[in-house]
This record gives structure tokens, sequence and C-alpha cells, in this order.
């Protein structure tokens, strides 16, 4: 089995003959597992956050072996569903789509396990949005909700120039600092967006005049394909360090001194890769630009 993700329309192929009833549009559709994408579907406003319908075909499985709905924002606004359910036919059928209705709303399928025959057992995943839908969805469905909470992480933060002044054009390294000065041992991911001209996990804001002139525009390539990542873990006292070259983002050409905002994007976690709360590692400093000697 592998987990096919599809994020630009969230839909995956379905290998199913329809064997329950359709969708009536005057109702709110039944629980479970459906076609979508059909041309003699019914057209069914969509519950994932997104705008737009599905076209809802055959029901599939009549009810779901499990479920977690587990919050992707801090705010607690948009959620993932990681869902099973049994499907007993298994031929062909063509260009069709998975989705999911629990409690009244649809929600179309971005992923989900390779069916390997008759009675096979599938999991899916698909996006939910709105608190509100996520608990009705959670108690109709005797499903787990994992909402995010602070884990009350505390860090301080640097960003520290490789030298004091710079030539027009020169490389600038910034070092950034990240110490853990709370209690609480905290893990994050260090990485995944990193595979193009620059590592993204990084952003840069910076202003001419000791910060008080005009935004110096990013002139860089924000092009990214992810990267490889890792999980980085630190003990209270203890500190991360990672460098960053600053021409990545501008021309730094004009003789001044420029203030510079550095944000490294962070996602905590706790024992697995995937983000409890998301968050960023700020600061600022000074980055002087000399004239050329004449």
């Amino acid at each position: 089995m592998f987990l096919r993700i599809t994020l630009s329309v969230f839909m995956t192929a379905c290998l199913f003959v329809p064997t329950a009833v359709m969708a009536d549009d005057r109702l709110p559709p039944l629980d479970g597992v459906y076609c979508h994408g059909a041309e003699d579907g019914v057209p069914i406003d969509r519950d994932d956050g997104a705008s737009g319908q599905l076209i809802l075909g055959s029901r599939l499985a009549e009810s779901f072996d499990s479920m977690t709905i587990t919050s992707e924002t801090n705010d607690n606004s948009r959620f993932r569903v990681d869902a099973t359910a049994t499907i007993t036919e298994s031929r062909d059928v063509g260009a069709h789509y998975y989705a999911l209705v629990a409690a009244g709303l649809v929600m179309p399928a971005g992923g989900h396990t390779e069916p390997e025959g008759e009675g096979q057992t599938i999991t899916f995943m698909a996006q939910l949005g709105g608190l509100e839908n996520a608990e009705k969805v959670a108690e109709a469905m005797g499903a787990e909700l994992k909402l995010r909470t602070h884990p009350r992480h505390r860090w301080n933060v640097t960003w520290t120039p490789d030298k004091k002044a710079y030539k027009p054009g020169e490389p600038i390294t910034l070092t950034l600092s990240i110490t853990n000065v709370g209690r609480r041992t905290f893990s994050f991911m260090n990485g995944g967006m990193n595979r193009g001209p620059r590592n993204n996990q990084f952003a840069f804001i910076a202003h001419s005049m000791y910060g008080y002139g005009k935004a110096v525009p990013d002139a860089g390539d924000p092009a990214n394909f992810g990267g490889l990542a890792g999980l980085t873990t630190l003990e209270p006292g203890e500190t991360f360090t990672i460098d960053a070259p600053l021409n990545s983002w501008f021309d730094l050409t004009e003789p001044d001194t420029y203030r510079i905002t550095g944000m490294f994007r962070i996602g905590i976690c706790n024992d697995s890769w995937r983000s409890i709360w998301d968050d960023f590692a700020v600061g600022e400093c000074t980055v002087y630009i000399e004239a050329e000697e004449e």
C-alpha cells in the first residue's frame, strides 16, 4: 500500500463499481464513501473550506471503520480527516474520484491507500473547514478530535551577520541562533523547503536608513520543490544555529545601514513529523554596506 496525495485538486482515482443509492439532490447525502465526478452525479457544495461543488455519484461504503480529525491551524479553523472504510466491490469503472460524507458534510478525498481486492479496507485523507463542522463530524462519527493548543515553548532568537561591514554586492551570511530558555523540551522540523535557489524556511524584510527608510524589494527566486527534513530537539538551555545567505533575498548594493528582520518558520512537533503548532523564530539585526573607496 502507499498513500497517493494530490494537493492541487484533492482528488484520487476510484476503482469501484457503484453499488448503493445515488445521492438525492433534495436531501443531505447519507454518510459514507462515494465516487464523484461522474456525469450522472448530483452537484453538491463541498465542506473542505474550498469554494465550488462536487459531482457526487454513488455510495460505495455506508459507514466508516475509524476516523480521526486533526487541526492543521493554530486557530483550529482547518482540519485533516483520516478515515478508513471497507468497500466490497472491486471492478474498474474508469476515472472517478472518492469523496467522504460524514454528518451530511462533503469532503473530497485528497489521498488514499491503494485498493488490493474485494473487501479491502482503504485509508482516506480529506480536508474539513471550520471548527463547528469538525465538532459536528466528531460527535456524529464518534471520532477523536485533536485541537491545537499552545505547547508552551519559550526561546530566545538572535540573528548575527558574519562581518561588521560589507562592500556593495559582497556575500552576506546571517547566523540564526535559537536557544530554549523554557523548562520544556521542544522539537521542530528543520528542512522541507530547501530544494530550490534558496531555503524558504527563512523569510526576510530589509529597510534602509537604520530601519526607517523604504523596504528593499525581494530580488531572489522563491521557486521551491520541498527538500529533505529532519527533527531537531532542543532541551532546556540548548541552542540551535543555522546560516542563511542574505544575498538570496536582497541586492544590497547601495551604501547604507539596513535593518534586517529575519524569520524562520518552525512547526513544533511531538513524536512525529506532523506539526502541532506553527510558529516563527523572529529577530532583527543591522547590516552595514560601506561606500567603496575611490
